[in-house]
């Protein structure tokens, strides 16, 4: 993946080694891949590098920018700096109004931030607006629900769900949400989302007091991003 994002990044630079508007998704790429590797002062200079063309791309890349560089001052400690970044998103996504992706977007990285940051109730807040309680897990699973709605979409806000059942001590309940998330990740191969979701099986198995079955929902996840370098997920 790296090695992809640099030659559309080669791509997308000049001669005269100036930034096309269009390498603000390479930029993207590599700043999600660094934060991944725990590199996270290089994540975000690509970032700002990256939001600064998305001006000149379009508004919706701007508003995907916020949201990445957010999640990225919170883990270098920045909250209030990150909260700000998602407040511009969510203005941006309130002006637009040819689709609703955009405004769940940046509702669930509101969510996930609220978490972060010990703010339970406004997650539960959250929740409480996208109606998960009237909606049923296996509608987030591909094939089902909205086709309107991505699926990577779908997955991450139940994902947020079942942090927020974390927070609130509720292990049965976010082990049913992940238990059905897990499997699709092993049918399609998502690499990244398995490691997410098994470390937040490990702490439900955690808080059950199942602590071998946590114990191996954790070796899992960590031998199979050994290879890769995964590191910040954990």
């Amino acid at each position: 993946a790296e090695a992809v994002f640099h030659q559309a990044l080669e791509l997308a630079t000049t001669q005269y080694s100036l930034r096309l508007p269009v390498a603000c998704r390479a930029l993207l790429g590599l700043s999600e891949i660094a934060r991944e590797w725990n590199h996270l002062e290089q994540a975000r200079r690509l970032l700002e590098e990256a939001l600064q063309l998305s001006r000149q791309y379009n508004e919706t890349g701007e508003l995907v920018m916020y949201l990445s560089l957010a999640r990225v001052l919170q883990e270098q400690g920045d909250g209030e700096k990150a909260l700000e970044l998602l407040q511009k998103a969510q203005a941006i996504a309130i002006q637009s109004t040819s689709s609703t992706i955009d405004d769940r977007l940046v509702d669930a990285a509101l969510a996930r931030l609220w978490l972060q940051q010990g703010n339970i109730t406004a997650a539960a807040e959250w929740a409480a607006r996208r109606g998960f309680e009237q909606d049923i897990i296996t509608e987030a699973l591909p094939g089902s629900g909205s086709r309107l709605i991505p699926y990577d979409l779908r997955e991450a806000e139940w994902l947020v769900y079942a942090r927020l059942h974390l927070a609130q001590n509720q292990a049965e309940a976010a082990l049913e949400t992940l238990t059905l998330l897990l499997a699709e990740a092993e049918k399609q191969g998502r690499a990244r989302r398995l490691h997410d979701i098994l470390l937040q099986m490990a702490l439900a198995y955690q808080m059950q007091g199942a602590i071998d079955l946590a114990v191996n929902a954790l070796a899992r996840s960590l031998k199979q991003a050994e290879p890769e370098g995964y590191t910040r997920v954990f």
